[in-house]
């Protein structure tokens, strides 16, 4: 059933992992000075521009994979046990999307001199893989609520 409380704490994380995808990550600011903004589509400078569009591919992916695989799970209620397995890996993606996060700035742009600033939409995916934990844990309920009803007949 769509209206049980995983389902709303799936569609959060939906939610927060698309806006991931639009909002700024972080400010690039290199040794003249120059502004650049990091995005999950491409690096913009100061004009709004996109600069570097290949260095971020693959965070857009990881990030688009990640939203997807909680819109598939709220979909995914009478399969409880699949729907659970792909919360752990959603979990796992999100911990992926942190390390891409330092990667790509600190080493894959070869802007020399380079500081970083994060912004607030870092904060996403840790908090995304917190209430996919709790829709894990409304889950198990339920797999145990199902179990125990098995036990009485």
């Amino acid at each position: 059933m769509i209206q049980r409380i995983q389902s709303i704490y799936l569609l959060i994380a939906f939610g927060l992992m698309t806006a991931l995808l639009f909002l700024p990550i972080a400010t690039l600011t290199d040794a003249s000075a120059n502004l650049f903004s990091f995005q999950a589509l491409g690096i913009k400078d100061a004009a709004g521009k996109i600069s570097r569009l290949d260095a971020t591919i693959p965070f857009a992916v990881i990030t688009a994979i990640s939203a997807i695989i909680n819109l598939i799970a709220i979909f995914m209620y009478k399969k409880r046990l699949l729907q659970k397995r792909l919360g752990i890996f959603n979990i796992i993606l999100m911990i992926g999307i942190y390390a891409v996060i330092y990667i790509i700035p600190n080493y894959l742009l070869d802007i020399p001199d380079i500081t970083v600033n994060y912004q607030y939409a870092v904060t996403f995916p840790g908090v995304s893989a917190i209430f996919v934990f709790m829709a894990n844990k409304a889950i198990q309920k339920d797999i145990n609520i199902i179990k125990s009803y098995d036990r009485i007949r």
